[in-house]
């Protein structure tokens, strides 16, 4: 069973001069959830660097060689020459491509043939038995139809028609120097060459709407169009240095190339325009390792998230980290949009420091923060459908009959004679269960500051209906970040975040979520039944009626939360220094349900009244010392720690089995009452070096 979920993304940035305005169309396919797919390709036309003491090189790489010393072209199919390694350099020191070719290609089962004064083919010494005027044989690639039907209708010319034409130029750095192997490819195909010892290149394009694509390593890739163009001269960047990337390591930040453990590392941009509801569903196909799969495809469906290996046969979820604090959870709760990056701690000696809460790993989020300059207003808005397609073809009323009689039942006795069958109820539950679903997910943002003070503020609106009736979240999402600059020797910072969802949660029957299990043979709705007016289920049926158990009874949860942190950051001497943390978090729940009483032909409810409310707080306060020196290429980094936690949190829930009022919604009017309240602390001492 998959969901079809498509998205239309609009995304708008914009100052006081500046106003940007796109759409994005995207398509996801989702199985179990969610499933996301990432399409790369890759160009044959890559040329390995051989050091020049190395006695055996490529074919092709000998051919590119040929190609850049005498200024011509080869054609031939990957598969000719794969895997051929040239050991013989005599070759090398001729003065004609063809005495060259002729040396080259003899240790081969190859020939050559030449086309023009500039082409020349590299095929396979074999018979060649054209086919019969009108037919051919056997899968022949593009190139070989090019040459073929040449050679069969002009076998007495020797020159092929070819609408190719020459591109030329040289790849240079930012210095100005010629950079050799630099792999220059026609983008969607197999065609290619190298740079020489000088950084220049010739190629053929075959027409004016070809992309170049100019790739080394250690370099920043780069495409061009070649149009009517016959010259490109191209300077490639270097690419940035991954090693000097800067990571959350817990309570204190790394650069990657410092870094022992195992940390993997999600960037903003690359889940900004996902239709991801949760966090963990954004993360999914992203970090190398991880095993993450949503339960069910409910809409506030949680996710299982395996990182460093499950911990028992339920798993075993990490801990998440947001700005320093522990957060429960991140699943619809959080405003994916706010986040700036994510580094997953995923071994033992990375997350040891976390102590025991870290047994499954552990995941930092940082979140945006302000920049100094002019107030950026930013919107990301996506509206999507979710879809199920691959149902089940549910038998139909005759075939159920039929089937029924096959395993021996009399059906006579359970649906009467033969004669009045067409007057049954012929139900297709999927049909009825089963719904188009849409999905809202809006963003608001603000940001800008000063030298001194920046701040990041958003807000957030997201609802999903689910495929199945009855079925439905909402979610409000609010934060406020900021930090200043008190001196040069300190900084005081805060976070501020809150959500507010509701939920009609998905209700099932005694069948659960199957659907396909229901009889056709009975009616959905019955106005004769007196008592709530459904379809009862026929005789010799014990399942229940799906409409019923989506629709017919009342349930609504509401969640709220609110985290609060302040932190202050004071530089006690050079490279030494001191950071404290202290946060609040409110949550609670307010849980309301109504069974109404109804009679389903094999069992009639009885009509129950439920409240469940609970309440709880948190307090976090967090002490670390860090000194942090450089000294040339070595490096000293001490922390040490202390963290404090307490957590208060109680609940009461209220029961009335047929009550004297309808709809009660008074705790004054329940028959049962129980309750709890739980208190914990903890203290963790750390360090690292």
């Amino acid at each position: 069973m998959k969901n079809f979920r498509l998205f239309f993304t609009v995304r708008q940035v914009f100052n006081s001069k500046l106003l940007l305005f796109f759409f994005l169309l995207k398509v996801s396919v989702i199985t179990n959830g969610q499933l996301y797919t990432n399409v790369n390709y890759a160009t044959s036309g890559y040329t390995k660097k051989i050091n020049d003491t190395d006695l055996k090189i490529t074919l092709r790489k000998a051919l590119g060689n040929l190609s850049n010393k005498f200024n011509v072209q080869f054609g031939y199919q990957t598969e000719v020459v794969k895997s051929l390694f040239v050991e013989d350099e005599s070759w090398k020191v001729e003065n004609s491509v063809e005495q060259a070719l002729t040396l080259l290609l003899k240790p081969f089962n190859l020939k050559y043939k030449k086309i023009n004064s500039n082409n020349y083919v590299i095929k396979l010494k074999v018979e060649d038995k054209p086919a019969p005027a009108g037919k051919q044989t056997g899968k022949i690639s593009e190139m070989d139809i090019m040459i073929e039907n040449k050679e069969t209708v002009a076998e007495n010319t020797e020159q092929l028609r070819i609408n190719f034409f020459p591109v030329t130029g040289r790849v240079t750095n930012d210095n100005g120097e010629g950079i050799p192997d630099v792999s220059v490819t026609i983008k969607g195909t197999t065609n290619g060459t190298t740079t020489n010892n000088t950084g220049s290149y010739n190629i053929n394009v075959e027409n004016e709407n070809a992309i170049l694509v100019f790739s080394s390593v250690g370099f920043i890739t780069q495409e061009i169009k070649v149009g009517s163009n016959k010259l490109f001269n191209i300077v490639l960047t270097i690419a940035s240095n991954p090693m000097n990337e800067v990571v959350v390591v817990g309570y204190n930040t790394q650069r990657r190339g410092d870094l022992t453990g195992s940390v993997a590392s999600v960037k903003s941009k690359d889940i900004a325009n996902l239709p991801a509801t949760s966090l963990s569903t954004a993360l999914q196909g992203r970090v190398p390792g991880a095993y993450i799969s949503q339960i069910d495809g409910n809409p506030n469906s949680s996710s299982s998230i395996i990182i460093r290996g499950p911990l028992s046969i339920n798993g075993g979820d990490p801990l998440f980290v947001v700005d320093g604090v522990p957060f429960q959870g991140t699943g619809f709760n959080f405003n994916n949009q706010d986040i700036e990056s994510i580094d997953i701690l995923k071994d033992a000696s990375a997350a040891a420091i976390y102590g025991y809460r870290a047994a499954g790993g552990v995941v930092l989020i940082k979140t945006k923060k302000g920049s100094s300059g002019k107030l950026k207003v930013g919107v990301n808005s996506s509206v999507g459908v979710r879809k199920i397609f691959g149902l089940p073809t549910a038998l139909a009323r005759d075939e159920y009959i039929d089937a029924k009689k096959a395993f021996g039942f009399n059906v006579e006795d359970l649906y009467g004679p033969q004669s009045g069958w067409s007057s049954l109820p012929n139900t297709n539950w999927l049909n009825e269960v089963y719904r188009t679903g849409v999905e809202h997910n809006h963003t608001l943002f603000l940001s800008g500051g000063s030298d001194r003070s920046n701040f990041y503020m958003s807000g957030n609106y997201g609802k999903i209906d689910g495929t199945r009736i009855g079925n439905s979240i909402e979610r409000y999402t609010f934060r406020l970040n900021t930090d200043h600059k008190l001196g040069k020797r300190f900084k005081v910072g805060q976070t501020l975040y809150g959500s507010f969802i509701k939920e009609d949660p998905n209700a099932s029957t005694n069948q659960g979520n199957v659907s396909f299990r229901n009889t056709p043979v009975q009616k959905i709705y019955d106005e004769t039944n007196p008592i709530g007016g459904w379809g009862k289920a026929p005789k010799g049926f014990q399942g229940g009626n799906d409409v019923h158990g989506a629709l017919g009874n009342y349930t609504r949860n509401e969640n709220y939360e609110l985290l609060l942190t302040v932190n202050f950051d004071a530089e006690i001497i050079r490279h030494l220094v001191f950071r404290a943390v202290f946060g609040t978090g409110l949550n609670g729940a307010s849980n309301y349900s109504y069974i109404y009483k109804a009679d389903l032909g094999n069992a009639v409810t009885d009509e129950t009244f439920g409240k469940y409310l609970n309440k709880g707080q948190s307090f976090i306060a967090t002490y670390t010392l860090a000194y942090d020196k450089s000294f040339g290429q070595h490096s000293v980094k001490a922390l040490a720690g202390y963290e404090a936690r307490k957590a208060n949190f109680s609940d009461v829930e209220g029961k009335n089995r047929n009550p004297l009022v309808p709809i009660p919604q008074d705790f004054n009017l329940v028959q049962s009452i129980s309750g709890a309240t739980v208190r914990g602390r903890s203290a963790d001492v750390y360090d690292r070096v």
